[in-house]
This record gives structure tokens, C-alpha cells and sequence, in this order.
């Protein structure tokens, strides 16, 4: 997130120690990359003055990730799903035997992920 926290106060993430396993580790860091990607090119990191808040643990014994956008452009509804969306939500959230959607709020885009944590411990 680093290229895209330009400011100090723009991206906020609070995250504990999670396992994770390589696939779940790869497939989460392209569902950052994908929604950091967007959120640059159209949503609230395209302006100067609009956040994206992360979050990620445990809740309840399952691994979640929340991604929020706010501020940013109105969102509109797309006619057509893309690739990118269709990716994170369904091959990710297999990676992790869990769920994932997309928020199309028109006050920010929401992302989240639910599924089955690893038993191999990273970094935040």
C-alpha cells in the first residue's frame, strides 16, 4: 500500500499477526493489489483527500478481511462485472474455503473476505 499512502492519514490498517499459507498469502496480497489498483484509478485514492481503512484477523475461529473506501468519487453500478472483480471474489475467497463480495455503496466501495485461517504464521 505504500505507492499509494501518499499522505499519512490516507490508508489506515489495523491487523494483528494471522496465519496464513502461501496460496492464502498470495491470493490475499492480489485482492490488496487489485482493490488498491482500482481505488487509485477510480475510487477514493484517486483524489487527495479520501481513505481506504484495512482490517484483518480472526472472528469467531474464521479469517476475515475488511477493505473500505471512503470519500472518493460517487460509486456507480457497473452494467458488467470485470475480470479483476470476478477474481476476488470467487478464486480468492476459494484459496481461503470461505466467501467473498464487493460493496458497490455509492459512499465508498467495501470488499470483504471470510474463510478458513492456516496454521502457518505471518507478519502484518
Amino acid at each position: 500500500m505504500n505507492p499509494h499512502d501518499d499522505q499519512d492519514d490516507r490508508v489506515s490498517i489495523q491487523a494483528p499477526r494471522v496465519a496464513l499459507n502461501s496460496q492464502q498469502a498470495l491470493g490475499f496480497s492480489l485482492a490488496i493489489h487489485k482493490l488498491a489498483t482500482n481505488a487509485a484509478k477510480y475510487g477514493a485514492l484517486s483524489d487527495e483527500t479520501d481513505t481506504v481503512a484495512m482490517s484483518w484477523g480472526r472472528n469467531d475461529g474464521a479469517f476475515f478481511f475488511a477493505w473500505n473506501e471512503a470519500g472518493g468519487p460517487a460509486v456507480t453500478i457497473p452494467t458488467r462485472r470485470g475480470f479483476g472483480s470476478r477474481l476476488i471474489e470467487r478464486i480468492v475467497a476459494s484459496y481461503f474455503e470461505g466467501e467473498a463480495w464487493i460493496e458497490l455503496d455509492p459512499a465508498g466501495i467495501r470488499f470483504r473476505l471470510k474463510g478458513a485461517p492456516s496454521d502457518v504464521l505471518v507478519a502484518a
